[in-house]
């Protein structure tokens, strides 16, 4: 296998980032992070507290500077971080993703996604469905810029981590 770089998994929320980055830091071997809990962790307040207090443009902020700090403390070793669904929009994001890893995006439609994330007050971008369908159709795009694409669909988590390691191995 050739050298291991830093996996960063996109998509929408509920596409299943956090689910298969812990299934491939295990299989990998190495340090998986979520960079909404770190955003969390770091701020001491939660997500929609940050939306409620400060904003989006702030959080987006606090995602850039948690996704350095977090690299520099990993010292360019490889590890497994799961962006928040609108993190890899933010350019210096996708920057520091392309100078540092893989970017895998996990492609599921909306539909999907609002069902697995039914019920979860943490999401500050779902209190209005029609904004979240014109986000999700918004950030497709530029999801689609990252390295591997995966249809997520109708794959459970453990097989999208089979097909990330097998498309990492080529």
């Amino acid at each position: 296998m050739p050298e291991l770089r830093s996996l960063y998994l996109v998509g929408f929320m509920g596409s299943g980032k956090s689910t298969v980055g812990r299934l491939l830091a295990h299989r990998l071997n190495c340090p998986f992070f979520d960079l909404d809990e770190e955003v969390a962790r770091h701020s001491g307040k939660t997500i929609p507290a940050i939306f409620a207090e400060s904003g989006e443009a702030v959080f987006r902020q606090m995602e850039v500077s948690c996704l350095q700090t977090l690299l520099e403390k990993q010292n360019s070793k490889p590890c497994v971080i799961s962006l928040g669904g609108g993190a890899f929009i933010t350019p210096a994001i996708r920057e520091l993703a392309a100078q540092t890893g893989i970017s895998v995006w996990l492609n599921l439609s909306f539909e999907e996604c609002l069902n697995r994330i039914a019920g979860d007050g943490n999401r500050p971008l779902l209190q209005n469905l029609e904004r979240a369908r014109e986000l999700f159709g918004q950030r497709q795009p530029v999801y689609a810029q990252a390295n591997i694409q995966l249809d997520a669909q109708s794959a459970s988590p453990s097989e999208l981590a089979q097909r990330i390691l097998a498309r990492i191995e080529n």
